[in-house]
């Protein structure tokens, strides 16, 4: 990478030096509507404007808006982008205002999602890096999709500007900066709670982006609500649910199992071939230290569209589910409930959907036990610790019902304190002594009476094949009590 754009790299992003005003009268403090802005990115050159045409053809106006961000900003500064591109810091913000703040102001009084074209950086022929976008600019959008391109086809882009021999020693340096800006994107947005997702070839396609694109006006948190509560209501209208006086809601990841499903899907992912810029694998724990929010969940989801096709991505959660082992108790547990007329077990998991449907397979559980949550963004429904609070809500109000939580962290709290009875399966005892219990547990435990501690060790042999009588961790008493009826049947005096 030439000097001139390692240090542009270092200095990105360059302030905006806007004189603030001084108000006559106190100004109201109901923050603005924010536009919902797809930002398109990649190289100069490399075809973002004609993937900006192409999607525009396939998937109309009529709730979205297109604007080509260079040409805007030409059209609005006199002399066009090299006149721009000579103006200091201090002219810069006036004249992409007039280009972008009136696309996207117009976005939310039509209510419709935006969709502009922009270059996170700006090269000249003599492979000088002389333009940035700043910081401000770049937070305004909500999801940000990077089309990738492989380096070796940028000779196509670049017929006729260099000599053969110069064009093969210059793709690396354009592969350099196409990771760099990756690399800065991917954490920028983690950082600012905006979404990102590289266009790979096989996500790259006009149908595929055209398909996230409509996505993104429908992944919100409120159509995540609605999309689990449809998949819950499902299970609950089988003819079986009519029996059912309890449910069991169990966390998956942990809880039924020690193992981290997320963590064995990446790590059939050579290293090579993770994602650029990625800060630490994907999973449960990553969950705890990054947020558990839905657009943290939902990042997950668009990494996974990301990196497989739908084949591979098959593939590497039949390979994840196969090096799953279930606690021999949860197990026994499931058959138990699914045994046991007037209770009725579903599992909730934050992790992929698919993995977990594999591994009930592996058990002989498949289809008996349902499994809500995502994976792919075609799965819609996201477990979220507010999502799970959610639907347990619902099955306490709409059906009826009394309901048992299964969870083993942080991320399960919300569930375990909504539920009528919660269990915490632990995997050691140093949970439980008072000198190293973390300290959302001590709170779990003031606020959540209905507790029961369970400890399930991993040192113990893991099972996949049912045996009777397997719940000796969880003891006879908490046994007899998750399945006592709360109702009298006809035959009861």
């Amino acid at each position: 990478m030439s000097r001139e754009c390692s240090i542009a790299l270092l200095q990105w992003p360059y302030p905006d030096k806007v004189k603030p005003m001084t108000p006559t009268k106190p100004l109201p403090t109901i923050p603005p509507e924010k536009a919902k802005i797809v930002g398109l990115f990649g190289l100069s050159g490399h075809g973002t404007a004609s993937l900006l045409d192409q999607v525009k053809k396939e998937i109309g106006e009529g709730e979205f808006a297109f604007c080509d961000g260079n040409q805007a900003l030409a059209a609005a500064t006199p002399g066009g982008l090299m006149v721009y591109n000579a103006f200091g810091d201090d002219k810069r913000p006036k004249y992409r205002d007039m280009a972008l703040t009136g696309f996207e102001k117009e976005c939310v009084r039509k209510h419709m999602i935006g969709v502009v074209t922009r270059f996170l950086a700006l090269w000249s022929e003599e492979l000088h890096c002389y333009s940035v976008t700043p910081i401000a600019d770049l937070k305004e959008h909500t999801h940000i999709l990077y089309m990738a391109m492989p380096y070796g086809c940028y000779s196509r882009y670049q017929a006729g500007i260099f000599q053969d021999e110069e064009v093969r020693a210059n793709l690396k340096r354009w592969h350099g900066w196409q990771k760099g800006e990756i690399s800065y994107l991917r954490h920028f947005c983690q950082a600012n709670d905006i979404t990102f997702t590289v266009l790979t070839p096989h996500l790259g396609a006009v149908p595929k982006v055209s398909s996230l694109i409509r996505d993104f006006r429908v992944l919100t948190e409120w159509h995540n609500r609605r999309y689990a509560e449809e998949q819950l209501m499902r299970i609950m209208s089988t003819p079986r649910s009519k029996t059912v006086e309890t449910v069991l809601l169990f966390d998956a990841d942990g809880t039924l199992s020690p193992h981290d499903s997320e963590h064995l899907i990446w790590r059939q992912v050579p290293d090579d071939l993770m994602p650029l810029g990625l800060q630490q694998t994907p999973s449960k724990e990553a969950y705890g230290q990054l947020g558990s929010t839905y657009k943290d969940y939902l990042q997950t989801v668009l990494l996974h569209e990301e990196n497989f096709e739908d084949e591979t991505f098959a593939a590497v959660c039949q390979q994840a589910a196969a090096a799953i082992r279930l606690y021999p108790d949860m197990l026994a547990l499931l058959h138990r409930a699914l045994n046991t007329p007037h209770t009725l077990p579903i599992i909730l998991t934050g992790g992929s959907r698919l993995v977990w449907e594999n591994v009930l397979k592996m058990v002989g559980l498949s289809g008996a036990v349902g499994v809500i949550g995502g994976g792919r963004h075609e799965d819609r429904a996201i477990m979220t610790p507010d999502v799970k609070g959610w639907l347990i809500t619902l099955l306490q109000e709409r059906c009826k019902a009394n309901v048992w939580a299964f969870g083993s962290g942080e991320v399960d709290s919300i569930m375990l304190m909504k539920a009528n009875q919660a269990v915490l399966i632990t995997d050691s005892e140093r949970w439980l002594t008072e000198n190293v219990k973390p300290d959302w547990k001590d709170v779990l435990d003031l606020i959540c009476p209905q507790l029961h501690d369970v400890i399930l060790a991993t040192n113990a042999p893991m099972a996949l094949q049912y045996r009777p009588h397997e719940m000796r961790m969880l003891g006879r008493k908490l046994v007899r009590e998750i399945f006592t009826r709360r109702l009298p049947t006809v035959f009861e005096e």
